[in-house]
């Protein structure tokens, strides 16, 4: 849903030649998501309760190992390394987009 909300400003600002204003906006994503994993990664274990308490209302994502043997082999080491590549691959796709579009504010001062 994030993703799709960045793409429609890029889209929209970039229609109208406005995209140095997206500048700070992807610049402070960068940060806040950069801060909130770590404090994610202080205290893992917490910090995961709290994340799906917030996201699910109900107690759906509560898993009972007799039940479901999916949560003996999804260890929290498997989370943690999840969450890393998010971080990664979030953090990567931020940069690329700050990238191209300073670029695009150079080609288009360059142009006129």
């Amino acid at each position: 849903m994030d993703c799709c909300l960045l793409f429609f400003f890029y889209y929209y600002e970039k229609k109208r030649y406005q995209l140095w204003r997206l500048v700070p906006l992807f610049e402070q994503a960068l940060i806040l998501i950069s801060v909130l994993t770590c404090l994610f990664l202080a205290s893992f274990q917490d910090s995961f309760l709290h994340f799906h308490e917030i996201v699910f209302q109900n107690n759906d994502w509560v898993f009972d190992p007799k039940a479901d043997p999916i949560i003996l082999i999804l260890t929290e080491n498997y989370f943690i390394h999840y969450l890393l590549f998010w971080l990664a691959l979030t953090l990567f796709l931020i940069l690329v987009i700050i990238w191209i579009t300073k670029l695009l504010i150079n080609f288009f001062f360059r142009r006129s």
